[in-house]
């Protein structure tokens, strides 16, 4: 999802270069709808009847069908997949068109997720943990050490302090 929003971000920033007026609507694009306030939505909605931003709404309307692509059925998953790249690279949006091939080339591993439901984003807040414990010792002096902190990170023990 983040290449997806980065493309549409990139996608509005090059049509806010050429209108001006627009400027300031970065996040009517790249918040979900459900997070957008009754105001925001106003706007945005606006933006879209206008068709102020043809190539950026376009690239919104790709992001949210790929968003709604993991509420389909897994035996409708992978034709769906398939059709959503079809129209990524339909749109000829330049950053989109480099999302979709992304998409394309990991294909297995994204449609994997519809027979496991397992993602790793869990993994990636383990890992970020760890790389902070390490920034702030900036560096162990052996690989024992910090195989000891992240134990005592990610066991959330309690070790005993002279207060307790």
């Amino acid at each position: 999802m983040a290449l997806l929003t980065r493309a549409v971000d990139e996608t509005r920033k090059a049509e806010t270069k050429k209108a001006t007026k627009f400027k300031r609507t970065r996040w009517l694009w790249l918040k979900n709808p459900t997070n957008l306030s009754e105001k925001e939505k106003l706007s945005l909605q606006e933006l879209l009847e206008e068709n102020a931003f043809p190539l950026t709404g376009k690239a919104y309307g790709l992001r949210l069908a790929f968003q709604e692509l993991f509420k389909v059925p897994r035996c409708q998953a992978q034709t769906a997949f398939y059709e959503w790249i079809g129209m990524a690279l339909a749109s000829e949006i330049h950053a989109v068109v480099e999302v979709a091939v992304t998409f394309f080339n990991a294909a297995d591993k994204i449609l994997r997720w519809f027979e496991t439901r397992i993602s790793n984003g869990f993994l990636e807040g383990l890992h970020s943990v760890l790389q902070a414990a390490k920034n702030k010792a900036r560096g162990y002096s052996n690989p024992q050490n910090l195989i000891a902190m992240s134990y005592l990170l990610h066991g959330k023990l309690r070790p005993a302090t002279h207060t307790k």
